[in-house]
Parts: C-alpha cells; structure tokens; sequence
C-alpha cells in the first residue's frame, strides 16, 4: 500500500521528534511523550546558547543584516515550537484522522518502493552533503567556534527541508486517490455513493492537510526569502564575497535547494487542483 511512503517517512521523522513514530502510533507511550518534550527542551537551550556564541560575529555587518537575521532565528524557532509542540502534541491527532481517510479510499496501484526511496535517499543525501559544506565554508571564513554553532543550524534547516519532503509525499498520495476517483467515473457501471464519498473523504483530507503543512510551508517560504535578502546582502556588501568561489557556490546551491522544494510543493498542489 503507497501509505509506507509515509510510514517510512515518520520512522525517519521520529528520530528528531518530528513526526510520531509510525502510522499506527495514534496513542504515544511515556517514553515517547518524555522524548518530545526533552528534545524541545534540549533544541530551546542549544537555540540560546548558539545564538549567543554566533551573535559577536554579526556585530561587523550593517543594521538591516542584523534585522534580517533576528527574523530568520525568530523563524526557526517558530518553526520549531510549531512542529515540536503545536503539531506533535496538540494536533497530533489531525495525522492519523489524515491515515484514516487515506486508508479508506481506493488508489491508484503505482507505488514503487525502489524509486520512492532512491528520491528520498538522493534528497537527503544533497541536503547533508550541502549542510556539511556549509559547516566547512564558514570554519574557513570563521572559526571552528561559528563552524561548531552552525552544526545546530543544520538540524534546524533539516526540519524545515524534512517537512517540505513530507508535505510533497502526503500530496503525492492525495493526487494518486483523485486520479483513481476519475477513472472509477470513466467506468460504464458507476459505483456513484461509494465516489461520493471518497471524494468528501479526500475533501476532507485535504482540510486535513491544510491544517498540518499550512505554517510550515509558509515558513519555509519565509525562511527562502530571508536567505535571498541574507545572501543578496552579503555579495552586495562585502567584496571578499565576490572573490570567494566556494562560498558563492554554497549560497547558490542553498538557494537551489531550497526553492526546489518550495517548487516542487508548489507543481504537487497545482496537480492536486487539477
């Protein structure tokens, strides 16, 4: 059934406590429940004790620099407190209402497992391999101090790129049960009740969906526009920018990446609409 695409994801997810455990996991247990609130507790602390490391290091750039990186912290940390809280606490249950309705509608048989977790492999794959650059780009420019701070970064830049992964595999599965729903009225003998309500099921999910991704997509957007004005800045104000290769290429290709996903979003909702 294509609901492993998700179930994988969340086995993936609940290693950081982004997601819950799997997709039968509708009630957590006092481990799980501990879990969630350590990891917010733990990813609150580290979120002070980087800022306030990295926070020296900015002191040499103008004022509306300073701006645009207090909202991009302000931005993670909504994000997180969100997704850590909000999300895996509050309206946990919205996820398996989701579950619910998806397992009770009929889908096209297109799942391939091998290609669903190469793109996830390869995803994750450029997301850590640009992260781990970036680590290396600023203990060059830098220090190891900043280097070591902006590892925390990284786990904050990968919820937002996981629940990007995410938003477009839940689309993926919305889109798979309205096409079905359209070859069952191509049909000469129309099962008419069973399409009605598959179709004010899937409504319904996408309601659903709405309500879980709606914050973190705008955050993502968020975040991508700040990265813009960040990098746009940096190369406009600084010249040893221009002259440094490797640090254009990092920006180009956070910059790709990031608005890959928000593309890639984009492009799913679109079909899902059509």
């Amino acid at each position: 059934m294509d609901l492993e695409k998700l179930d994988g994801l969340f086995k993936i997810g609940r290693i950081f406590a982004l997601t819950p455990s799997a997709i039968d996991n509708k009630i957590p247990n006092l481990f799980q429940k501990c879990y969630q609130i350590l990891t917010f507790v733990v990813y609150t602390v580290c979120f002070i004790v980087t800022n306030s490391c990295i926070e020296p290091y900015y002191d040499r750039f103008i004022p509306m620099f300073k701006v645009l990186f207090v909202s991009l912290k302000i931005s993670y940390y909504a994000h997180s407190v969100y997704v850590l809280i909000v999300l895996m606490v509050m309206k946990r249950h919205l996820w398996f209402k989701l579950i619910h309705n998806l397992q009770c509608v009929d889908h096209q048989v297109d799942f391939q497992r091998k290609s669903f977790w190469l793109i996830i492999v390869v995803a994750h794959l450029v997301f850590w391999v640009i992260a781990l650059f970036e680590i290396y780009i600023y203990f060059l420019i830098f220090d190891l101090t900043y280097a070591g701070a902006n590892i925390f970064e990284c786990f904050e830049n990968y919820s937002l790129f996981f629940y990007a992964i995410s938003a477009c595999v839940v689309l993926s599965l919305l889109l798979s049960r309205y096409k079905h729903q359209i070859l069952l009225l191509k049909k000469r003998t129309i099962n008419i009740k069973k399409v009605k309500n598959n179709i004010r099921l899937l409504k319904e999910s996408v309601d659903i969906f709405n309500n879980i991704f709606g914050w973190v997509i705008l955050s993502n957007t968020f975040y991508g526009a700040l990265k813009c004005l960040m990098y746009i800045n940096i190369m406009v104000k600084h010249e040893y920018v221009s002259k440094n290769l490797l640090l254009q290429l990092h920006m180009c290709a956070t910059l790709l990446l990031i608005w890959a996903g928000i593309l890639g979003f984009v492009m799913m909702c679109d079909a899902v609409l059509k």
